[in-house]
């Protein structure tokens, strides 16, 4: 594939679902320093609400919006990047009442065999849910930012045969772009979720291939 978002947009374009209204809203969290976003993502079931993102550098008001939102949201469970300033984040959250769990997805990944590490068997699962093919794939907020961070993460195997996902560093190295994180907040909301193993076969199998790129998810109507 060329161009790895076109199957994306032009599958926004042709399938829409209805908001649905019931259900728990589960959260991820990503959060950002002095320059880079802290975005908090949302979803209900396999509808993912539109992102919330923002810059803070002061840790204080920075967690207390997030705190705000996610009450506002009524989010029923909370999973935070536990790597670096998340962990302080976690603290903050249970420190008012709201119950945070750290995911930190450096972490062995549960299936050792197919994945080097979590972050990997996390992105395998989100590359799934988003699947087209599937009955009931998750559906996608309009947010061409999130759209081009989800299709231009790669993979690669490991001598083991691991899928082994590129990390940050090497995506805003190979991109020369900030760092994913509307992506990573919402792979975050498959925190509390067990992972199976990826399909046999499949149309992306070379070395540094998009991770998502023949994923193309539905578009939600929000507005």
């Amino acid at each position: 594939c060329d161009n790895p978002i076109e199957p994306v947009q032009m599958a926004a374009q042709e399938r829409v679902i209805e908001e649905e209204t019931t259900g728990g809203v589960v959260a991820g969290v990503d959060v950002g320093g002095s320059e880079a976003e802290t975005v908090i993502a949302g979803r209900r079931s396999r509808t993912v609400l539109p992102l919330m993102a923002f810059r803070e550098a002061h840790e204080g008001r920075r967690s207390g919006r997030v705190a705000a939102e996610l009450r506002d949201a009524g989010a029923t469970g909370i999973y935070v990047d536990h790597i670096g300033i998340g962990d302080s984040l976690t603290s903050r959250l249970e420190e008012v009442g709201l119950t945070a769990t750290g995911i930190n997805v450096g972490l062995p990944a549960h299936d050792p065999t197919r994945y080097a590490d979590l972050a990997s068997e996390l992105w395998w699962s989100l590359r799934e849910h988003l699947d087209p093919s599937r009955p009931d794939p998750w559906a996608l907020p309009p947010d061409p930012v999130l759209t081009a961070q989800l299709v231009s993460r790669r993979y690669s195997f490991t001598p083991k045969g691991q899928i082994k996902v590129e990390s940050k560093k090497e995506y805003r190295k190979r991109t020369n772009a900030p760092s994913p994180d509307r992506a990573d907040a919402l792979l975050l909301t498959l925190g509390g979720e067990s992972h199976g193993p990826p399909p046999a076969g499949g149309v992306l199998t070379q070395r540094g291939r998009p991770a998502l790129a023949y994923h193309a998810a539905r578009r939600s109507r929000w507005q």
